[in-house]
């Protein structure tokens, strides 16, 4: 269970177990943040493209951070999919009741192919945590 957490979280070396805890939460904070080694965005990456693509649709410096603060608060509430069993559903219930009419309602932010498609991908990351989380509780 030990080396397939280790492989999930994509570290290439292994710390004692003892640490393994500590190891999985801080190469999984690195990953999310942007520092991956295998040249993964991250959430910092991630949201610089998406604020710059949302400028060009939308036209406004506002609309573009709106869309900042979207992917942000979706990619945080993401790591609710962690939750064994019924993450996904609690992370797929807090966005769509919560995070999402709170962005449209205090920001001018709109519905269009950009927030459908934040959505759809942190989504798709969702499942794919979930699928993780339930196979290292299997083993």
């Amino acid at each position: 269970m030990y080396t397939k957490l280790c492989r999930v979280v994509g570290v290439t070396h292994y710390p004692p177990k003892s640490l393994y805890i500590r190891s999985f939460l801080t190469h999984a904070e690195l990953k999310i943040l942007g520092n991956s080694s295998n040249g993964g965005l991250g959430l910092i990456g991630w949201t610089l493209i998406w604020t710059l693509i949302a400028y060009f649709v939308y036209g406004s410096v506002e609309l573009a951070l709106s869309v900042a603060l979207f992917n942000i608060l979706l990619s945080v509430a993401l790591l609710l999919s962690i939750v064994p069993v019924v993450g996904t559903p609690i992370y797929y219930f807090i966005a769509t009741v919560k995070i999402i009419p709170f962005v449209y309602s205090v920001t001018q932010l709109y519905p269009t192919w950009i927030t459908r498609w934040i959505f759809g991908l942190n989504m798709i990351g969702a499942i794919i945590m979930w699928i993780a989380v339930m196979g290292i509780l299997a083993d």
